[in-house]
């Protein structure tokens, strides 16, 4: 979709929501931006993983194709729900901080450093969903 139809000012989509919900429009505006906001993150996830665009000139490589897949996807599941302040229940400061470094770090190119923070994301996803069962 377009980022324009839930980001301020324009954020037609959350106007219309925030109409039928009966909230704020700019409060509910606002939080469809601090949901969405992982949208911008794909260009650059794009320039920095070309692997991710399947283009057999950049030196496709199917492992890394799927490493990297996995690895961006679980770091912008983790970053919506820390910048959303939700996972399966509401997340503590503390947690949002940590969920939100942990997916940055997943994004770094250095790969001491993507695979720890993708392990200490994991682990919190996993955490968060054990949770919901007990």
């Amino acid at each position: 979709g377009v980022a324009s139809s839930i980001t301020p000012p324009v954020a037609i989509t959350a106007f219309a929501a925030a109409g039928i919900a009966g909230s704020p429009p700019i409060k509910t505006s606002l939080y469809a931006y601090r949901v969405g906001i992982v949208k911008f993150l794909v260009p650059f996830i794009f320039v920095y993983y070309p692997v991710l665009l399947i283009v057999d000139e950049s030196g496709f490589s199917a492992t890394d194709f799927v490493l990297t897949l996995v690895r961006v996807v679980v770091a912008i599941l983790t970053l919506s729900s820390a910048l959303a302040g939700f996972d399966t229940s509401r997340l503590s400061w503390p947690e949002i901080a940590i969920r939100i470094i942990a997916a940055l770090g997943c994004l770094i190119i250095v790969s001491q450093v993507h695979w720890i923070a993708f392990t200490v994301c994991v682990v919190l996803l996993v955490a968060s969903r054990l949770r919901m069962r007990v």
